[in-house]
């Protein structure tokens, strides 16, 4: 049983890098040069090309859900 596994971890191959730190750090500035703000930037989505920057809209704070436990529970 031993042999098996040793026989699955050395035929395991690292997956090619699709995208590197340079190629995010440029995406960033290009989307901070488009207008954005770093507040505006939701995340990044991994695809087979690369990747997305996922953009979202910025939380005012009336928008804020109040949660009854607020003011029940002490900060």
């Amino acid at each position: 049983m031993a042999e098996a596994v040793s026989e699955v971890v050395t035929t395991m191959q690292k997956r090619p890098v699709t995208f590197t730190q340079n190629d995010v750090t440029r995406a960033v500035k290009g989307v901070l040069a488009a207008g954005f703000s770093k507040d505006d930037i939701a995340g990044f989505k991994k695809t087979l090309d690369g990747f997305v920057i996922l953009i979202g809209e910025r939380k005012s704070e009336d928008t804020k859900r109040q949660n009854e436990w607020d003011e029940v529970l002490p900060k």
